[in-house]
Order: C-alpha cells, then structure tokens, then sequence
C-alpha cells in the first residue's frame, strides 16, 4: 500500500527506444610547400532518426505519441555538406598571412500546423500532404552558413630567445549575414488557424521559410522577420605578444 505522506511522481515515464543512423562520407586534401600549406575537408553526410528529444524537458516532440513511425527522417543536426578548410603563407619582412573558410548546408525545419489537430496529445500536428499523411520530419531546410576568417602575423626577433608578435584577425571577413529561421511565424504552413487539409495545396502563410515579412498590411512589411536569428557579424581583434 502506498504511503499516503508522499506524493505521487508527477513526471512522466521515459523510455529509450529511438533510433538513428549516421552515413558520410569524408575527403581531405592537404599540401605543404616551402611556402606557404592548404587543407581542405569535404563531408557529404546524412543523419536520420525519429526523435530528437535528448534530455528536453517540454513534452514529447512526436506530432502522434502513439504511432512513432511517420516520425523517422532528417536528424535535427543534419547537415548534407560540410566544406572547410584553411590556407597559409609564409611572407616577406616577417609576416605571415593565414585564412580559414566554412561552407554549411542548412539544417533541417519541421514545418508545423501550429495545433494539435488529432487530438493526441503530441507535439503540434505537421501537414497533411493527403488525407491521413502529414509531411515527413524535417522535410525543410534553412539557410546555408557561409564564413571567412583572416589573420595576419608579423614577428620581430627580439635578443636571442625574446620575440614581439603582433595580430591583427578578421572574423566573418565579408560580413554575411547567415540569417537563421527561426519560430512559428515562419516554421507554419499555413496562417492563422490552420484548416485540417493545411498542406493539400501550397503555403498559405506567406512568411513560410521566409526571411523578411511578406504580410503586406503588417508594420514591418519588407523587413526582416525579428524571430530569425541572425549571425555573428564582422570582427576584428588586434593583438600583441611578447614572448620569452
């Protein structure tokens, strides 16, 4: 018999049964001269599962916590390329000048409905591309990130073990803006409250996957959507070192 002194466990049971599987495949090219050394790194990958929901405190993540399987599809994390790499070279007058670059694919999106239209008790509903078949996982992606970071070093020997190393860095070098989507008002497919067929046809939300709002009657029609999450942008860092 339960001690009626302690209350009951409000927090719901879990389980492990989710599944994932992660294929790549990785080329590197690398090349050092007297001058100067290149690297560059290629991942073409793909990362599947049907929860995403590690350690998350806020409910289950499935649209249906009773049929799991529409859920397999695009990981959260998934990127499909990966591109970086770096170059370097040796100057005249002491000076050496370095480059880093990545190139990212965009992660996926899970376009929702934005209501729980069946009633399970899930998380919100995504829509249907016929009656009874909702659209797969993460069946969107966001904007790809692009980045170039530079820096320039110049030594001066100082004595016989002493140097004085003066940096100058340059992140983000042009400056892009790696706007990231971000919230329902632009994850919805549908405005407003969404019918039960939202997905039968094309978006009717119009800032679906949308950087800037195209509501033309809102205060901020042609500007960028606050709920994006925009990246960091162009810094510059100097130093210097004195070394001994």
């Amino acid at each position: 018999m339960a001690d009626p002194k302690i209350a009951p466990d409000p927090t719901p049971p879990r389980e492990s049964t989710a599944k994932s599987e992660y294929k790549a495949l990785t080329i590197t090219s690398k090349a050092r001269k007297s001058w100067g050394e290149l690297m560059a790194n290629y991942v073409l990958s793909k990362s599947e599962s049907d929860d995403d929901n590690e350690r998350d405190s806020g409910g289950p993540g499935a649209a249906n916590t009773y049929d799991l399987t529409p859920e397999w599809g695009p990981a959260r994390l998934d990127r499909r390329h990966i591109f970086n790499g770096y170059a370097m070279a040796f100057m005249p007058a002491n000076f050496d000048v370095s480059a880093g670059f990545r190139f990212l694919s965009g992660l996926p999106i899970d376009a929702t409905m934005g209501r729980d239209a069946d009633g399970s008790r899930g998380g919100p509903d995504r829509p249907y591309s016929a009656p009874g078949v909702s659209f797969i996982r993460n069946g969107f992606r966001n904007e790809p990130i692009k980045e170039v970071n530079l820096r320039i070093n110049w030594g001066l020997t100082v004595g016989a073990d002493n140097k004085i190393l003066v940096t100058g860095e340059v992140f983000n070098l042009f400056n892009w803006d790696n706007m990231q989507l971000a919230g329902v008002a632009v994850t919805n497919y549908c405005a407003g409250t969404a019918p039960a067929d939202c997905g039968f046809g094309a978006p009717t939300n119009p800032n679906f996957l949308s950087l800037t709002d195209n509501v033309p009657t809102s205060a901020t029609s042609g500007q960028l959507i606050r709920t994006n999450n925009p990246g960091a942008p162009r810094q510059i860092q100097l130093g210097i070192r004195f070394l001994f």
